[in-house]
Parts: structure tokens; C-alpha cells; sequence
């Protein structure tokens, strides 16, 4: 908050108001024809700061006062970008009216019942999780409604969705990686399918980072938003084995391929002297894929392909979660451990034998 002197004499106030949804700063100012008038009106708005907040506080102002800038300074840039998405599109239109106390089973169900899609109604339900449990941080809330059970969309799964087909086991891992041999999406297509890496851990890997000595490779940054920052978490900082196969192949790319980019940096995923972008990184893939006529998998999917052939080849799934980075071993489970009916009727068998004999 500040005072200044217009040139007309008169004392503009001004109040910091949090941000937009967009990030913007936002500021409310106030002309008064007096000093003293203009130190009052300062005086009373930070009485009123100090206990601005309650319960009878609208959602909306909740979010751009206190929210944001403290999610702008503590989470990711696409992080933010996220919730701020999810907020402005699906959350606020619904509640960003009701009084904080107000936000109860019934309403956040109808807020849900608002979208039209699984992934959607998932992610603006856990932004709206995140935006409660930071009101019973600061005192306005005693009990999170957004941690109750509700209804949501059906899931609707096509097998060359956004998401991609999932290759689950090694075999036809290598067959792929064989048919886009020598195209320009294969070092997108070698980490994602050799590593199991996250698409910013693939984008932002650097020469520097893969060592030939030990047969490793170690995740250190990311590349979000054309900007290299943190991974994701701290178990995303690691370091995983070279099979043979990724290792002849970057070897044999780190020779054949071994300049910096236009930027001055020496990432792996590079074509044309530049990093992959994401974006161009998803088209460069579509387009060998359809060339080649391959199953139609994804960056995202090249994850869960590792991840699956990890388990179906029979390790354990404590290393692979480790090899994923991921923060808990639930995640590894609830993602990527799916028995097949095969599997089970093979349980039961033994089971027959162990009780009949049979």
C-alpha cells in the first residue's frame, strides 16, 4: 500500500489486490483531497487486512487475494498455469460467488456435474481440493468438503486417444524402436521408451547428464514451457541404468551428433540445432508414426509402456517406481500394476491344485 501526491493536488491510495487468473498483479487505488483522508482510508484497510478473511469470504476472492500469489511463488510456472486454467474455466463460473462456508457436497457436486469430461471434472476437482485445504490453513475452514466421495463423468478410453497406445513388454518396445530407426522423433522415442521418462525430463536431458562410464543417465532438470527448471519432485531427481540398446544408441548419437544447440546448451532430443519443443516434439512423432504406420503411441504413453513392461517382465515395482520418480509407490501401483484375467485364472489353478489335487 502507498500514498502519493497527484498533480492535481489530491492523494491517490493504493491497494495491492492480489492477481488475476492470468498472473497479473492486480492493484485498487483510491483519490482522496486530503492527506489526512488518505491516511485514514490506509489505516483502516490494514486493520481490515489483518482480519480480512473469514468464512463469509466469496471463493473468488479467496483465489485472486490470497490463492494465487501464494501458489505463484511456490509451485511450478505450468503448475500455475494449470490452476488457474482449471479456476477460471470450471470452478469459479460455478462457485466463485458462494461464501467460502457456503461450499458444501451439494455444490461442489453441481460444479462437477458442469463438465463434460472425466479428466476435466478430475483436475478442477482436485484444484478446488487444493484451494480448501489452503482455507483451513489460514483458519477459515475447519473440514474440507472436496475430500468427500463424488460422481464423475464416465471415463470414456479409445486405445489411440490422446493418451497413446501402451506397448506392455519389451519385445514390442524393440520392434517400435527398430521401425523408427533413423527418423527424427527416435531420440524422443529411445528415452521415453528405454527410461520411462516424464516429456520435460526427455526434452531438458543434456550430454552432460549421460554417463557412458557407470550407464547412466541422470535426471537433474526439465524442459517446461520452452524454460529449463527443477524436476518435478524430489524423487524426480535420479539416476537410471543404460540398457544395451539405449546405450549403443546414444553412443552412437552423441558421435554422430555431438554440437551444441543454437542457444549454447548440448540436449539429446535435438533437430535442426534447436531442443525439442513440446509441441513440436508431439508433432515430429505423429508424423513418423503415421508414415510408418506404427501403433499410435504417445509421449505420455512411452511412460506407461516402460512402466508396464517393468511389471510384466517381473520387477519389482518398488524399483520401477523408483526408476519412474515417483514420489510414492502407491502411484506405481494404482497406474501401472493391472492383472489380466490370464493372470488371475493362472492364480486360481493353483489354488484348484493346492485344495483338490487337481
Amino acid at each position: 500500500m502507498s500514498i502519493r501526491k497527484t498533480k492535481s493536488g489530491k492523494f491517490q491510495v493504493r491497494l495491492e489486490a492480489g492477481y488475476s487468473l492470468s498472473g497479473k498483479r492486480q492493484q485498487i487505488s483510491k483519490t482522496f483531497d486530503t492527506l489526512r483522508e488518505a491516511k485514514q482510508f490506509e489505516l483502516d484497510n490494514d486493520t481490515v487486512d489483518n482480519d480480512r478473511f473469514s468464512s463469509k469470504t466469496t471463493l473468488k476472492e479467496f483465489v485472486e487475494v490470497v490463492y494465487l500469489p501464494l501458489k505463484k511463488d511456490t509451485v511450478r510456472a505450468s503448475t500455475f498455469k494449470a490452476y488457474g486454467y482449471h479456476l477460471n474455466s470450471y470452478i469459479l463460473p460455478i462457485l466463485g460467488r458462494y461464501e467460502i462456508s457456503d461450499i458444501n457436497h451439494m455444490a461442489i457436486q453441481k460444479m462437477i456435474n458442469s463438465i463434460n469430461t472425466w479428466k476435466n471434472a478430475k483436475n478442477a476437482h482436485a484444484t478446488l481440493r487444493n484451494v480448501l485445504n489452503e482455507c483451513i490453513n489460514v483458519g477459515m475452514l475447519k473440514y474440507n468438503p472436496a475430500r468427500e466421495s463424488y460422481r464423475f463423468p464416465e471415463r470414456v478410453m479409445h486405445p489411440e486417444d490422446h493418451n497413446g497406445v501402451v506397448l506392455d513388454n519389451f519385445k514390442d518396445i524393440f520392434d517400435f524402436l527398430k521401425a523408427i530407426h533413423g527418423f527424427r522423433s527416435e531420440p524422443v522415442c529411445v528415452l521415453g521408451l528405454c527410461f520411462g521418462l516424464r516429456k520435460g525430463e526427455i526434452l531438458g536431458l543434456d550430454w552432460q547428464h549421460v554417463n557412458f562410464s557407470n550407464k547412466l543417465i541422470k535426471i537433474r532438470q526439465t524442459y517446461v514451457n520452452d524454460t529449463l527448471t527443477l524436476p518435478k519432485t524430489k524423487k524426480s531427481v535420479r539416476d537410471i541404468p543404460m540398457n544395451d540398446y539405449a546405450y549403443k544408441y546414444l553412443k552412437t548419437l552423441k558421435s554422430s551428433n555431438n554440437i551444441l544447440s543454437l542457444d549454447g546448451s548440448n540436449p539429446v532430443a535435438m533437430l535442426n540445432g534447436k531442443r525439442f519443443s513440446g509441441k513440436y516434439a508431439h508433432e515430429v512423432l505423429s508424423r513418423d508414426i503415421d508414415q510408418l504406420e506404427l501403433p499410435k503411441i504417445t509421449i505420455l504413453s512411452m511412460r506407461h509402456s516402460f512402466a508396464t513392461a517393468c511389471i510384466n517382465s517381473g520387477i519389482d515395482v518398488s524399483k520401477v517406481s523408483k526408476m519412474l520418480g515417483h514420489t510414492n509407490i502407491t502411484t506405481t501401483y494404482n497406474k501401472y500394476v493391472r492383472p489380466s484375467l490370464n493372470d488371475i485364472g493362472s492364480d486360481m489353478d493353483k489354488i484348484n491344485k493346492i485344495m483338490f489335487g487337481g
